[in-house]
């Protein structure tokens, strides 16, 4: 998923030729409306949608890049910096957006291409959505959008807006339906020319991994006294954000679910939440506890406790 520096294609387009992964695809949005080309299509106009991503940014990092006339070193061509970020959307899918700034003037190149890769978990029949946002600061926009045909490489042309330092572009975007994101993403920064450096940076993760649901205290058919405290696991292994809820059910009893915890803090091996059993009727209690990640997925545990309204006598194990 890793977007790779080697040539296995090239794509001419009018005196320029860049290589990247495979064929392009395009995505695009006109006067606000989404247009999804199938991987292959392209390139397409890219028109910049307002709040095209509202949303919360819960990562922004600048990196700075140098691309030489040559390799690794050398005479400079371009230098600036590329700032990438990832946004969570009210939806709670995520957009990866990216923005070349820093530029610095003096140099004889020209910025062109930016080549997202990382996509490829959103080819087939999965949408990935692609803009520029017109009320970001910057002085340059991508006119075309277009995707590789293994839907690993969304690229933004610049066409004839090129830009040299110290101008800088707008924020381009891809939006997906993913709700998970990882590093081991990379953009490239291409010249007209055809010189490139390559940044790394956050992908989208397709997220097929449950969460964890444990309830390791108290343990099964416990007897229990008031006040209870739940002790457990409730997260993900990969950092996805979760929410997740304890509920105790009176067994042979047609009475409503109690809430015990709900909270969208992840716990390892913590108190997951207390129970004031005062008011409740004695007897045995199914508790089951559900934990749901970012993308979804949900997990669940279960134990059978004892209530003991009694307090004088010696909670047992029932058997």
């Amino acid at each position: 998923m890793i977007c790779e520096s080697k040539v296995a294609g090239t794509w001419r387009r009018g005196v320029v030729s860049v290589a990247f992964v495979v064929g392009m695809m395009v995505c695009v949005w006109g006067s606000a409306r989404a247009v999804v080309i199938p991987p292959g299509g392209g390139p397409t106009p890219l028109a910049g949608s307002p709040g095209f991503v509202a949303g919360t940014v819960i990562e922004d990092t600048t990196t700075p890049f140098t691309i030489y006339v040559s390799g690794t070193s050398g005479p400079v061509l371009f230098q600036g910096a590329l700032q990438h970020r990832v946004v969570r959307l009210a939806s709670g899918d995520l957009a990866f957006g990216y923005r070349i700034r820093d530029t610095v003037g003096g140099f004889n190149g020209n910025a062109r291409y930016v080549n997202a890769g990382g996509f490829a978990s959103f080819g087939g029949s999965i949408i990935t959505d692609c803009d520029w946002d017109p009320t970001s600061i910057g002085d340059r926009s991508p006119q075309f959008g277009s995707r590789s045909a293994d839907g690993q490489v969304v690229q933004f042309d610049f066409g004839t807006a090129l830009f040299a330092g110290p101008l800088t572009s707008r924020f381009m975007y891809v939006k997906t339906n993913a709700r998970s994101y990882t590093t081991g993403g990379t953009v490239q920064i291409v010249t007209s020319s055809g010189q490139l450096t390559t940044v790394g940076t956050y992908r989208p993760v397709i997220d097929t991994t449950a969460p964890i649901a444990e309830i390791t205290s108290p343990g099964a058919l416990a007897c229990v006294c008031n006040p209870v405290e739940f002790v457990g696991t409730a997260r993900d292994a990969d950092g996805t954000p979760i929410t997740y809820t304890l509920v105790a059910q009176r067994a042979n009893a047609v009475d409503e679910p109690i809430t015990i915890a709900t909270s969208s803090s992840p716990v390892n091996n913590g108190v997951l939440g207390t129970w004031n059993t005062n008011l409740r009727p004695q007897g045995y209690y199914t508790i089951t506890l559900t934990v749901t990640n970012a993308a979804g997925l949900t997990a669940t545990d279960t134990t059978f406790i004892f209530v003991d309204r009694i307090l004088i006598r010696r909670c047992f194990v029932r058997r």
